[in-house]
């Protein structure tokens, strides 16, 4: 007798006994497998429930389950998430690199590279300036405060900063200790001066210290004051074209046999109490330079005083030697105490100025107030000593003073008082000029002086004025102020 595959239900084949038993279970199997329903682990009849489940789920509806880490909403395109084609990401990818660039990679500009550019354009001062360098500074300060966090670390990076045209005046001021680096000062111009001293100068100290000195192509004056010179193998302090350069208070002994003290090329250079020691050469002019030795000293020289092609005059004392001074092709030393009346060498060593007024903004006079005159750009000022800023000449040593001065103004009424003063000290010290209008309406104002007064060193000058009505100044050479000493 045969089955069926899936029920197993008899079938009798055509010799067997058909056994009414035989087809009852068959029957029952049916009945029973008729009402099964399906379950989760086995086959069965759908039941109305599972049904109304069915109608609930669209067609074409699967079983996937969205992952928990990866949130529904990051298909949505909104501000935090946004979808790119291959060709933006191409192109961010082609985007230079972040990392400062390179001679052989692109990248962005570094801050130092920036300062590069910044400083291969020529720009200008704006007011007076002091940087600060010290041993325990940081080149990543301001370099405007004389402490550890304020103060620069090389004299090098002072000078990057420093504009090259100076119309006012630049101090760099520098910490006791040793700064191993040569100091170049090239390029600056303008009415102003750069100051380069040790601690508050003045003196002769064994307590700041540079390697090297060279002042190169600089059309304004160039001030050295309290600086210690180290190098035993090369020219101390080199002066090449330069206007104007003041080598003060400084000192060099190291043994250099075979090197010049100081070397005054093309140039004007004053030395004043200055000591060196154990060189080739103390003091040198060549080729056109022309130096000024003032008290100076030291021992241990081969020569004292050189002159090649060049001036080189000397008051007081110098560097002691072996060998005494030399001259060579067209060369000239002159041993003098007092070379003219006035106790100094030269025009340009004398302390003078000059200013005159803005050039394009007009300074007014309030009523019947005394009112200090603005001079506030510099013609000239030798040893700078003129502060364009303040509108002041402060004497640097004792002696006479000749002070000449010219103040014109505009629409000032009849019957107007006019009175010009120099101010010495902050006080009115002498009466420049008087005047009275009596023509009929407005007319223009004029004023000149001049006086001659006794000054002691740190005492200072200016001009005031006074009207009875408002007055507006003039411009530029209309105003002027002038002094020079003058004995």
């Amino acid at each position: 007798m045969q089955t069926t595959p899936n029920l197993g239900l008899k079938k009798p084949e055509g010799t067997d006994v058909v056994d009414i038993a035989d087809l009852n279970g068959n029957m029952d199997t049916l009945d029973a497998e008729v009402v099964k329903k399906a379950s989760a682990s086995a086959d069965g009849r759908m039941s109305k429930e599972d049904f109304a489940k069915l109608a609930g789920i669209a067609a074409g509806a699967n079983n996937y389950v969205h992952p928990a880490t990866h949130p529904a909403s990051v298909i949505v395109q909104d501000a935090n998430n946004r979808f790119v084609t291959d060709a933006e990401k191409a192109g961010w990818n082609a985007k230079a690199s972040a990392a400062p660039a390179t001679t052989s990679a692109a990248g962005l500009m570094s801050a130092p590279d920036k300062s590069k550019l910044d400083n291969a354009v020529p720009t200008k001062t704006t007011a007076d300036i002091t940087y600060y360098v010290r041993t325990d500074g940081n080149d990543n300060n301001t370099g405007l405060a004389n402490s550890a966090s304020g103060a620069f670390k090389t004299i090098a990076k002072a000078f990057s900063l420093v504009p090259m045209i100076l119309n006012h005046n630049v101090d760099i001021v520098l910490g006791t200790g040793t700064f191993a680096e040569g100091v170049s000062i090239t390029g600056f111009s303008g009415s102003g001066r750069i100051l380069l001293r040790g601690g508050p100068g003045g003196v002769l100290s064994d307590n700041f210290i540079v390697s090297k000195i060279s002042i190169t192509r600089c059309a304004c004056p160039i001030v050295l004051d309290g600086i210690k010179i180290s190098t035993s193998t090369e020219v101390g302090i080199e002066v090449t074209y330069v206007q104007t350069a003041l080598i003060n208070n400084c000192k060099m002994d190291s043994s250099a046999p075979n090197a010049t003290g100081i070397l005054v090329t093309s140039s004007f250079a004053r030395v004043y109490n200055a000591m060196i020691s154990n060189r080739l050469v103390a003091i040198s002019s060549y080729f056109n330079g022309y130096t000024v030795v003032d008290f100076a000293g030291g021992t241990g020289n081969v020569y004292s005083l050189r002159a090649d092609n060049g001036v080189v005059m000397c008051s007081n004392s110098k560097p002691v030697s072996t060998n005494g001074d030399i001259t060579l092709t067209a060369g000239q030393i002159l041993n003098t105490a007092v070379t003219n009346p006035w106790g100094d060498n030269t025009w340009g060593m004398r302390p003078a100025a000059r200013a005159i007024g803005s050039l394009d903004t007009q300074q007014v006079i309030a009523p019947n107030t005394w009112t200090k005159v603005q001079f506030p750009q510099k013609n000239y000022d030798n040893l700078g000593n003129y502060d364009s800023s303040i509108h002041r000449f402060t004497a640097p040593q004792n002696g006479i003073y000749l002070i000449n001065t010219i103040v014109l103004g505009f629409d000032a009424p009849a019957k107007s008082i006019f009175e010009m003063y120099v101010f010495l000290n902050g006080t009115s010290y002498r009466r420049l000029h008087y005047d009275v209008s009596s023509e009929p309406g407005i007319r223009t104002m004029s004023m000149s002086g001049t006086a001659a007064l006794y000054m002691q060193a740190g005492e200072y000058v200016e001009i005031f004025t006074r009207c009875g009505a408002s007055v507006a100044l003039s411009l530029h050479a209309d105003l002027n102020f002038e002094v020079i000493k003058i004995a």
